[in-house]
């Protein structure tokens, strides 16, 4: 995934491996190395580990989303996954949104009971919860964060008006959202034209994008809060590459102090 930024005056490149049964290993399914260039000289600035990165930037474009699109003040939130992104998608929204109530649900119970502990000596209410039904029933907002195949969010299951960030299924042939409430909702995207090439869930629903989050924040498109939306998340080269120069100039800042 290359990109050059001219205002930070950056080349990034991220070398990315993705195996999906890791995750039956205890292992991270995402694995990376981002290389940092200088844009106007060619000269390497630093190799960083990418997974973590990968999570924080992808959990921030979710948080941006969701802050654009929620209805009202979020107050339940239901997380499906437990892995890396889950993670980093529970520290960032908790920390921007202070939510009364966390609930998390995996396939491997074993690892949303890990996850779940984790929260819960953070200092925060958490539930473990058995089915996809009972986590998010009247949730505010919903992260699917899973390496789903098949969908695992129905419409019926889901309250009018609530925001879902659409993370796994990140590949054309997989899904996690059921194409009755894709169909229903009001899509956002990071990027259109990757999304119509790798999502999954939007290509074997149908469904028409609306707009990219990119146009929200321009004061293009509309944030329609009121009805159901989902922000289908991809990534895109330049999150990465602000995110590890943003990495890269704080190191160097204490290494200088």
């Amino acid at each position: 995934m290359p990109c050059y930024v001219e205002q930070e005056d950056i080349i990034c490149v991220k070398l990315l491996a993705v195996n999906p049964s890791n995750s039956e290993k205890g292992l991270p399914s995402h694995n990376a190395m981002i290389h940092l260039y200088r844009g106007s000289t060619g000269l390497p600035l630093a190799i960083l580990e990418g997974e973590l990165i990968t999570a924080w930037r992808t959990a921030a474009s979710s948080a941006i989303a969701t802050k654009l699109l929620a209805n009202g003040t979020p107050k339940i939130l239901a997380i499906l996954g437990s892995g890396v992104q889950a993670k980093s998608h529970f520290q960032v929204l908790q920390h921007i949104f202070n939510f009364e109530q966390i609930r998390i649900w995996n396939i491997r119970q074993e690892s949303a009971q890990k996850f779940v502990a984790e929260i819960d000596a953070s200092g925060f209410e958490c539930r473990l919860c058995d089915t996809v039904e009972e986590a998010v029933n009247n949730a505010d907002v919903i992260c699917t964060v899973t390496n789903s195949n098949e969908p695992i969010l129905e419409r019926k299951w889901v309250k009018a008006g609530v925001h879902v960030n659409a993370v796994g299924a990140c590949r054309f042939n997989k899904q996690e959202i059921d194409p009755g409430l894709m169909k229903e909702a009001i899509v956002y995207v990071d990027c259109t034209k990757t999304a119509l090439q790798e999502s999954g869930d939007i290509l074997k629903s149908g469904v028409q994008i609306y707009a990219e989050i990119g146009e929200i924040l321009d004061g293009k498109k509309e944030a329609k809060t009121e009805q159901i939306t989902v922000f289908k998340s991809l990534g895109m080269a330049i999150e990465d590459a602000v995110t590890a120069n943003l990495v890269f100039n704080k190191i160097q800042s204490k290494i200088e102090n």
